[in-house]
């Protein structure tokens, strides 16, 4: 799944808590301004049990 849509899914705000971030960085990465770093890559992926994928994060660069 796209990193953006995941966001959009369960909201920016829960996807802030979920993760560690700010909110306004949830909301560019779900409107696809900026990806996140490797590490915070790496993270979300599992954080969000492998629902958010590599591919879902980088593919659109």
């Amino acid at each position: 799944m796209e990193l953006s849509v995941y966001i959009h899914c369960v909201g920016d705000e829960v996807a802030a808590r979920q993760f560690g971030i700010a909110l306004r960085t949830a909301s560019c990465w779900r409107r696809m301004e900026r990806a996140p770093c490797p590490q915070q890559a790496l993270k979300i992926v599992e954080l969000s049990e492998g629902k958010v994928d590599w591919k879902g994060i980088y593919a659109q660069i």
